[in-house]
């Protein structure tokens, strides 16, 4: 038996993924996240004698959507009509814009906007998975807000 893998999107969070592969000894069952770039093991469980059963179902593209090219997709729409933001799914939404390929974040919490960098969205996407590419129209801020005043004072 080869390795078998299974990966779900829950309601709210990463996208979650369980593998069962064979080793010497047994069986191991390993589970991970994604975190927009690559998966984090979370758990590691030698078991034995697994037994598996689905329907016959195959995914044509099982890995996930990147955050790099979530990014891209948000870049040079800044001054556009209807610039794109990244969304968070999260009680206070959180919104990330591109305004000269430089990422500000902003959200209910803010006063005014902050720089972010990719390896910050990390933990971002593990506690409410990958962010949606929307206009900001269509999140609950304005582009004014994204713009007001500058991080830290200056």
């Amino acid at each position: 038996m080869s390795e078998i893998c299974l990966q779900w999107s829950p309601e709210h969070g990463p996208r979650r993924k369980l593998t069962i592969t064979p080793t010497d000894s047994g069986w191991a069952k390993i589970a991970a996240v994604w975190d927009g770039s690559q998966w984090h093991e979370t758990s590691y469980d030698l078991i034995q004698a697994p037994t598996i059963s689905a329907p016959d179902h195959a995914d044509e593209n099982p890995t996930p959507r990147i955050l790099e090219t979530l990014i891209e997709q948000i870049n040079h729409t800044w001054d556009s009509d209807t610039p794109q933001v990244l969304a968070f799914d999260s009680p206070n939404p959180i919104v990330i814009a591109a305004r000269d390929e430089i990422l500000r974040s902003y959200s209910a919490r803010s006063t005014c906007w902050q720089p972010i960098e990719k390896p910050a969205l990390e933990p971002l996407i593990r506690d409410h998975g990958l962010p949606s590419v929307t206009p900001l129209a269509e999140t609950p801020y304005s582009r004014s807000q994204l713009e007001r005043g500058e991080p830290n004072g200056r």
